[in-house]
C-alpha cells in the first residue's frame, strides 16, 4: 500500500498499471544482457554442485527469454510469484515446494524489498 501512495496511483488502476508495465518490460528484456561476471559466477555455483533456482515476480516467459538469450541453461528451477508485495511469503512458499533445508538456502535480490524479505 505504501509504494501505491508513493506512486499517486488510485488503487482500482493499480492492476491495469501492473499489467502495463509488466507487456513494457516484456518488450524491454529482449535487449538486456547479463552482468559482467555473472555467468562465470553462476557457472562456477553450479560446478561446485551448489543447486540453483530463480524466484521472480516476473513472468516464466520474460525468464526463460532472458535465460535463452543470454546462454544459461544451468537453473534447476523458476518459480514465479506473482505477489509483488510479500516477497517473504514467496521465499518460505518456494522453500516449501521445493522442500528445501532452510539452513542451506542463499537468496539473492536486486532491490530493497528482496534485503527486506
Amino acid at each position: 500500500m505504501e509504494r501505491i501512495q508513493k506512486l499517486n496511483v488510485p488503487i482500482l488502476k493499480f492492476p491495469m498499471l501492473v499489467r502495463e508495465m509488466k507487456q513494457l518490460y516484456r518488450n524491454y528484456v529482449i535487449g538486456l544482457d547479463l552482468v559482467d561476471g555473472a555467468s562465470d559466477l553462476l557457472y562456477g555455483l553450479k560446478n561446485q554442485g551448489y543447486q540453483l533456482g530463480i524466484l521472480s515476480s516476473n513472468t516464466e516467459d520474460n525468464i526463460n527469454h532472458f535465460l535463452v538469450a543470454n546462454q544459461i541453461q544451468i537453473f534447476d528451477y523458476v518459480f514465479v510469484a506473482s505477489n509483488l508485495f510479500g516477497k517473504d511469503k514467496a521465499i518460505k512458499k518456494l522453500i516449501n515446494h521445493y522442500n528445501l533445508p532452510k539452513d542451506q538456502v542463499l537468496y539473492i535480490g536486486d532491490e530493497l524489498r528482496d534485503v527486506e524479505a
